[in-house]
């Protein structure tokens, strides 16, 4: 957790802030999207190496022996790693407000986006987790996917610095639209509409949690 929640997005943040322009849109992209690593991090990162466990142990077909639906399952898994990942949220949070000496204004309606890529986050975790054949699998993997996220699309960086093409993917990228939405929530400045964050949010849950219904091996069958 530390390395992973705590140390990685920490030394992102600082990095960005030691080579960003200064302004103050670069700053909250910044502060946004070092955040939203710790998140992913500790959601996705960690739901994945769970389930890939559960998996390699026999964890997986015992609870599948229950009379238990999949989905509390994934849910119950999600909620607590999204618990142990508020240290580094808050870690994050404090150094990049420190550093980059951010005005919060707390606008608690752009949770709601927020939760909804937390699930996505945590859906591809268990998809991943789920469907490889080892920890080390899982763990290279998602980490792969942590990266792609955050790369496509002004995750961290702002959009301004970015070509046209990768502004574009990040009007579908759930990560810079969780970045996006957090950004809102805590300085209340936004790139993205509300309606476009909520609307492709919802749709990209609803995706992914179908697919982890027909991906995920359960009872000995996948749906």
């Amino acid at each position: 957790m530390v390395l992973t929640g705590m140390l990685t997005p920490t030394v992102t943040l600082l990095a960005f802030t030691t080579v960003s322009d200064g302004a103050e849109s670069t700053q909250l992209s910044v502060f946004a999207g070092a955040i939203t690593l710790a998140v992913l991090f500790e959601t996705q990162n960690k739901v994945a190496s769970n389930f890939s466990f559960m998996r390699q142990t026999g964890a997986l077909d015992f609870f599948g022996s229950l009379p238990l639906r999949r989905e509390a399952l994934i849910v119950g898994t999600a909620a607590a790693f999204f618990l142990l990942a508020v240290p580094a949220v808050v870690v994050t949070t404090a150094v990049g407000w420190t550093m980059l000496d951010v005005t919060i204004s707390l606008q608690p309606l752009w949770l709601v986006p927020f939760v909804l890529a937390i699930a996505v986050f945590t859906g591809l975790g268990a998809i991943i987790g789920s469907m490889s054949s080892s920890i080390e699998q899982s763990s290279s993997i998602s980490l792969g996917a942590t990266v792609l996220l955050t790369s496509a699309g002004p995750v961290i960086i702002d959009p301004g610095r970015l070509p046209d093409w990768l502004n574009v993917v990040g009007y579908v990228n759930p990560a810079a639209l969780g970045s996006d939405s957090l950004r809102a929530a805590l300085t209340g400045t936004h790139v993205y509409d509300g309606a476009w964050v909520i609307t492709m949010l919802s749709v990209a849950t609803i995706a992914v949690w179908l697919l982890v219904g027909f991906l995920m091996p359960w009872r000995g069958r996948r749906q």
